[in-house]
């Protein structure tokens, strides 16, 4: 008997630095998801999106919101840096438990390439910020969620790992 993945969500968790085009790339590509933005959650709590404040309430918040999508079989996009492997694991392990299809979206860019786009940004983050980011990135690897995918420069594939039927 061959099951459709219609028949489940789709949860994509991106991962890449500030700047590297996340937000971007899923306003072209996953167009009528539920976006789970932890920016957008720190304005709501903080009137600020830079504002680092209330750190727990702010995953608090976006776990609640992601788990009531993911119990509503919504497709949904976990828009954050997520640069870290323990971070990603909580994300892909709660889509796991939710029966969802889990897609790491991980951006490979040069580092002159990330900086300049930060600058051009209309919320840049500090040159410190992201040389932290940079030192504290661990690639995902492929067995991290059912399908990977590898964005470059120009928002283009580079690499497309597993499949749903």
């Amino acid at each position: 008997m061959e099951i459709s993945c219609q028949h489940y969500s789709h949860f994509y968790v991106m991962c890449g630095l500030s700047g590297s085009g996340k937000t971007s790339w899923i306003a072209n590509n996953l167009k009528g998801f539920e976006v789970i933005s932890l920016d957008q959650i720190r304005a709501e709590l903080n009137g600020k999106r830079e504002c680092q404040k209330k750190r727990g309430q702010v995953l608090q918040l976006a776990k609640l919101r992601l788990k009531r999508a993911l119990a509503a079989k919504r497709n949904v996009v976990w828009d954050a840096t997520n640069i870290r492997k323990d971070f990603r694991s909580v994300l892909c392990d709660l889509g796991d438990n939710y029966n969802a299809l889990v897609t790491i979206v991980a951006f490979q860019q040069k580092l002159s390439r990330i900086y300049e786009n930060n600058n051009k940004r209309r919320h840049a983050i500090s040159y410190e910020v992201l040389e932290a980011q940079q030192k504290k990135l661990e690639w995902p690897w492929r067995s991290e969620a059912h399908r990977m995918l590898v964005i470059g420069e120009k928002g283009q594939d580079l690499l497309r790992q597993g499949t749903f039927l």
